[in-house]
């Protein structure tokens, strides 16, 4: 991984893990009026985003699509793990809204990262 964005990516994860460990009052999933819901979509697109930039600073060109596809993996497989996080924490649980709203951050992202100008 390109070593500056490798860190900035795991220090960001790190933020995000702290951030989802905190307690918090529960919520009903109402996508369009819910904050918590823009705000898994922010994280997880700057993370994916980051760990997009370290993998194509680690590989050649050639292989933008390994970037895009090893950022996506990494980013949904470690929003799946927050959640599941979540749901063994007493004050937290575990919930397919905010999952969704990570999933759609990563696929924004690495969308608007995997065009030609991107």
């Amino acid at each position: 991984m390109g070593k500056p964005y490798a860190l900035l990516a795991t220090l960001w994860a790190l933020m995000i893990f702290v951030a989802c460990s905190i307690p918090a009052q529960p919520q009903v999933c109402t996508i369009f009026s819910r904050e918590d819901w823009l705000l898994h979509l922010l994280a997880f697109a700057l993370l994916a985003a980051l760990l997009h930039k370290s993998f194509r600073h680690s590989w050649d060109l050639s292989r933008a699509r390994k970037a895009t596809v090893s950022s996506f993996v990494l980013a949904v497989t470690y929003g799946a793990g927050i959640e599941l996080w979540q749901g063994w924490l007493v004050y937290r649980q575990c919930s397919l809204c905010d999952f969704s709203a990570d999933l759609a951050g990563v696929a924004a992202a690495l969308w608007i990262l995997g065009r030609p100008n991107g």
